[in-house]
């Protein structure tokens, strides 16, 4: 059985799109299950979204807009992280018309937060937990959805530094309705403003140890990447399992000896894991 349940919730103005989704769940290196949610009658996003979630049986659950689609091993790489650190949710990097976007390290963390796309692995009990989408929202209700999952259910997102997720603008999203433009420049219309200043006021009081600044290095690397700081370094276990760097956070795959790509302050800082051999 999966682990993992893909919602996708199908607009009126997404019917033309939501195969593109669904075709991309199905071709996952890790199997998983599509949920798909039609909402003819336009009662919005977070209502379909959580009328998907009511009906996932799997442990984690990931969203997924109808007009974007998956890399093929976006699921496997996203569970494979989720698994390593269990006690945060995780997101991927992403692709848009204009090029590779690279998400914040700290996402959704007041008083100033960044944010990532809807598409993020997180455990289904979580998301219960905090009672899944405000459908009273009509705007952002999934920016709400992340600050109340790290200020109310207390889960820090963790960035996956992978471009898994092809974010498109294919579908129409409802943009007219928040977005305006002013003197030449895009802003948010006023509506979609006071809904913005709404839902940060609902959390701008809200603390929780441990946020996003001290665990920003905290990511997961797919085996083999190579970040631009790092030392070509000799595992020095027996079998493969996960190592998490004592210094960076960052959360190692690999052993049996095999050369692998490690941030250098985590070589001098383990001399029990690893060997530099890159001089």
């Amino acid at each position: 059985m999966p682990d993992v349940s893909v919602v996708i919730p199908v607009g009126p103005y997404h019917r033309h799109l939501a195969a593109r989704a669904v075709q991309s769940v199905q071709a996952q290196t890790e199997p998983s299950t599509p949920i798909v949610l039609h909402d003819d009658a336009g009662r919005g996003a977070g209502w379909a979204r959580n009328r998907g979630l009511a009906q996932v049986t799997t442990p984690f659950t990931l969203f997924l807009d109808a007009d974007d689609w998956l890399e093929p091993d976006a699921v496997a790489t996203l569970l494979e992280a989720a698994r390593a650190v269990p006690d945060m949710y995780v997101y991927p990097d992403w692709y848009a018309a204009r090029g590779p976007v690279t998400a914040s390290d700290c996402c959704y963390c007041l008083p100033e937060y960044r944010g990532h796309t809807i598409t993020a692995l997180v455990r289904t009990d979580w998301l219960r937990a905090i009672g899944g989408f405000d459908e009273s929202l009509p705007y952002f209700e999934d920016t709400d959805l992340w600050l109340k999952l790290r200020y109310v259910g207390g889960h820090l997102g963790l960035h996956v530094r992978r471009h898994l997720l092809h974010y498109s603008a294919d579908g129409q999203r409802s943009t007219r309705a928040i977005f305006k433009r002013s003197g030449g420049a895009i802003a948010l219309t006023a509506e979609a403003e006071r809904t913005r200043r709404s839902i940060i006021e609902r959390y701008k009081g809200a603390t929780m140890p441990g946020c996003c600044i001290s665990r920003s290095d905290k990511t997961v690397v797919p085996p083999g990447t190579r970040l631009e700081t790092d030392v070509l370094a000799q595992a020095l276990w027996m079998g493969v399992g996960r190592v998490v760097g004592r210094v960076s956070g960052r959360v190692y795959r690999g052993g049996n000896y095999r050369p692998m790509w490690v941030d250098p302050r985590d070589v001098e800082a383990s001399p029990d894991k690893w060997r530099r051999i890159d001089g």
